[in-house]
């Protein structure tokens, strides 16, 4: 046997006010707009402009890499290559180079100017492996 069967249920209240937590701050850069409940994640930008806590400093100076600026020197010959050649280590991601004038600087491997980063050449390049500008 079938029976039909009709429910009439009075009050019923779904739970559709529940809290939601993240971050209510509108100026942060990771802000939710579905939070109610600030959790205490909200972050600015970095010193690199990056969602982050704290901006990447690889080398360990209390200089964020997006801020670094290597310079050129030729003191131990004209490679790229050669972390003494430069005033901060051969350049790296963000790294700003420069290369000042009256400088010759000769990629024997591989050089790679990473987005984000810059190159002032007012010297002399030479290319004798690969040089990728993503800068």
């Amino acid at each position: 046997a079938e029976y039909a069967v009709t429910w009439v249920i009075d009050d019923l209240c779904l739970d559709e006010g529940a809290d939601v937590e993240g971050c209510t701050d509108a100026e942060a850069c990771n802000y939710d707009p579905e939070a109610t409940v600030d959790d205490g994640s909200c972050l600015q930008l970095n010193a690199c402009g990056e969602c982050d806590i704290i901006a990447p400093d690889a080398d360990g100076d209390g200089l964020a890499d997006c801020n670094e600026t290597t310079t050129f020197t030729g003191n131990v010959d004209e490679s790229w290559e050669d972390d003494g050649n430069w005033d901060n280590g051969v350049p790296s991601t963000h790294d700003a180079i420069v290369i000042p004038g009256g400088s010759t600087v000769v990629i024997h491997t591989v050089a790679v100017i990473p987005t984000g980063s810059t190159m002032t050449n007012d010297g002399a390049l030479t290319v004798n492996g690969s040089f990728l500008n993503e800068g």
